[in-house]
């Protein structure tokens, strides 16, 4: 009897040809299903310690309102929609996020009506850049929907709540040095969320010369997730820890590639990006709406901000932004985000 690869016009080297592709697909698999369970349970142990019942309920209910299907439908007519298909069913075809557009009618909440323009043009950058920032710790791999878990993973790092062993100022450093680190390391991650370049996404063929700091962010959530692999089970009379289940080795994680900084930022995206924070800021100081009706002195500090990273129509390089906030505008992107 002939053999079923023969009677399929195969040849044994075309055979072990295909399994180890099925081999490396099923490794892929396996390595990515490792990844999201990882940031899953860093997002959702971490959102429950740093914000309080009512910012989680206020961010629920900003979903609910102007959340999307994955399907292109509002989030608010999901009922309207399960008649064609079991509830649960219909359930695990979607999923609830924001889009570039969505987030764009969320903001315009907080600012005022002569700055929607501002607001819609930085839409799409901040979409991109909390994407990246939710997917922590892999930044340059970003999430494709902005759900309501990596949302709240993003803004973690961008209101300085995230429970970092950095940010615990271990080593009971100087205040002025400790400090430098965490700007350091926020203006890096900022950097690496809104390049625009294509990102290099492949995840299981890594170079030999991986390194620590290649994996910095990386170790820094799985040790955070083992030390709270745990959850509370109210008991009625009292609460008990139940231990989670563990995680494999760290080393079998792909890296996180914290260090992967050859990307760039067009000048344009930057410059709407420093508009509307540039706007944000004079919610502390001045009317942000008389300051939008002066359109031409806003846009001409905007114009002289912007300059600090390059010239106009260029690409923002790494070594170009770093220079621009650690030198020119250091204290630009460091406090400027609130939650309500």
């Amino acid at each position: 009897m002939a053999s079923s690869t023969a009677q399929h016009g195969l040849n044994p080297i075309q055979t072990a040809g295909m399994l180890d592709i099925c081999c490396l697909e099923l490794i892929t698999w396996l390595m990515r299903t490792g990844v999201e369970e990882l940031v899953e349970r860093y997002q959702k142990s971490s959102a429950g310690r740093a914000f309080g019942k009512l910012e989680r309920a206020w961010l629920a209910a900003i979903f609910k309102k102007f959340a999307t299907g994955s399907d292109g439908q509002e989030g608010k007519s999901m009922s309207t929609r399960l008649d064609s298909k079991p509830r649960d069913q219909y359930l695990k075809d979607i999923i609830l996020a924001l889009s570039s557009s969505d987030l764009a009618d969320v903001l315009a909440l907080f600012f005022p009506e002569n700055c929607a323009s501002i607001v819609q043009e930085a839409a799409p950058i901040l979409h991109r850049s909390l994407l990246s920032l939710g997917s922590f710790p892999y930044l340059n791999n970003p999430a494709p929907y902005l759900t309501l878990e990596t949302f709240q993973a993003a803004l973690l790092i961008l209101t300085n709540r995230d429970d970092s062993k950095l940010r615990r100022n271990m080593d009971n450093e100087d205040d002025d040095v400790y400090q430098k680190k965490l700007d350091a390391r926020k203006f890096r991650m900022i950097f690496q969320s809104i390049t625009n370049l294509a990102r290099d996404t492949s995840s299981g063929n890594e170079s030999t010369s991986r390194n620590a700091e290649d994996d910095e962010d990386l170790r820094e959530v799985y040790e955070y997730v083992v030390s709270h692999n745990y959850q509370d089970q109210d008991l009625g009379h009292t609460v008990v820890h139940v231990q989670g289940p563990e995680l494999a080795a760290l080393e079998s994680f792909p890296s996180s590639q914290s260090r992967k900084l050859d990307g760039a930022i067009s000048y344009q995206d930057l410059k709407s990006l420093v508009k509307i924070l540039l706007v944000t800021q004079l919610f502390d100081t001045v009317d942000p709406e008389k300051a939008a009706e002066n359109s031409d002195q806003l846009d001409h500090v905007v114009e002289s901000v912007t300059r600090a990273f390059g010239k106009e129509g260029s690409n923002v390089s790494w070594t170009t932004y770093e220079r621009a906030v650690s030198q020119s505008v250091v204290s630009f992107l460091s406090n400027h985000y609130k939650i309500g």
